[in-house]
């Protein structure tokens, strides 16, 4: 199966399997709306205990692994259905994303993601740098709110959820608290199991962390290129979701009419590729004895928007960060005049 095909294999099974699916859930989150607003935040499209719910009563033959992994591709694809969102990131950048580091990053700008859900298609090129071992096909980005017992995410319950699409093998995802009380990306990468549910295996643990590291760093890339298509780049939380239509049987949330591909690297992939060559070839003669040109690695760099000072009597407005991802530079005269844009 191609990669990039995969969310619409996922939407057509539940369609075709359970005809009434998208009509119920529509139904929970009515039942649980309060004046036609949630009560939960808007970013998710149902808490934890809905589901749950859901699957319990209409599922019940299924044990609670099979539930469990039922529930994070329920919630992933009725988050991607509404909008239809696959992000196509270019082969070379998705690869420096992977590289880049992101532990001292502020960890809010990962809850402002404009839809419910983007899926992520993984080439296989880039599969061995996602960080389980050429496994993963794509991956599904999405927002949960984990109310049940036992959620070890804050106050808020608030969760980025990242679910892996593993070839040949089912998968369930992987929750990243984005609660208030945790502020950088590496205090979220520390808090991913409560502190008596650790994996037993240290290289599972190592494992785990460096894929969600890598795919956060995929995230945010996607985050800033979205904001920026949808004209509130640094908003603080920008949002592309679509509103509920009023019917006769209630609010539905109707399919998007077609998939809404994003290109994301084209003009920088082609001058990473550009510069590799380069950097593989011989130097003129008059570069003789210089240093030899190379190629930097990217990097997030870190802006704090908004005034920092206000004058007695004023209303503080708080600061917000935004991010920008500075790709692979080339480091060296020779390459970069002949690296540049025609």
């Amino acid at each position: 199966m191609d990669n990039q095909n995969i969310p619409q294999s996922f939407l057509s099974y539940y369609s075709k399997g359970l005809p009434d699916l998208w009509k119920c859930i529509d139904g929970e989150r009515e039942e649980r709306s309060i004046k036609g607003v949630c009560p939960w935040d808007a970013r998710c499209l149902l808490p934890d205990d809905a589901w749950h719910a859901f699957v319990r009563n209409n599922f019940r033959a299924m044990t609670a692994e099979m539930a469990s992994s039922m529930i994070d591709s329920l919630m992933a694809i009725s988050a991607w259905r509404p909008t239809q969102d696959i992000i196509l990131i270019d082969e070379a950048v998705l690869e420096a994303l992977m590289n880049s580091e992101v532990d001292k990053l502020p960890l809010e700008i990962l809850g402002h993601l404009p839809p419910w859900c983007i899926y992520v298609p993984i080439p296989d090129g880039c599969r061995e740098s996602s960080g389980l071992d050429n496994a993963v096909a794509g991956v599904f980005f999405y927002y949960g709110v984990a109310n049940t017992e036992g959620s070890h995410s804050g106050k808020s319950g608030f969760e980025l959820r990242i679910l892996p699409v593993l070839v040949g093998a089912a998968s369930q995802a992987i929750p990243l608290p984005l609660s208030e009380e945790l502020e950088t990306v590496s205090q979220a990468l520390s808090a991913l199991w409560p502190p008596d549910a650790k994996p037993e295996n240290p290289a599972l643990e190592h494992m785990t962390k460096t894929f969600v590291s890598r795919m956060v760093s995929v995230l945010l890339y996607a985050i800033t290129e979205m904001e920026k298509a949808y004209g509130n780049y640094g908003c603080e939380l920008p949002s592309s979701r679509p509103t509920p239509t009023k019917t006769k049987n209630g609010f539905r949330l109707f399919p998007a009419k077609k998939i809404k591909e994003w290109r994301l690297g084209e003009k920088i992939g082609s001058q990473l590729r550009r510069a590799e060559a380069n950097t593989n070839s011989e130097l003129p003669s008059e570069y003789k004895g210089k240093r030899r040109p190379h190629i930097r690695r990217g990097h997030w760099q870190l802006y704090w928007t908004g005034r920092r000072k206000f004058k007695e009597g004023e209303v503080p407005v708080r600061q917000i960060p935004k991010l920008v991802w500075k790709p692979v530079s080339l480091v060296a005269g020779y390459i970069e005049e002949n690296a540049s844009e025609e």
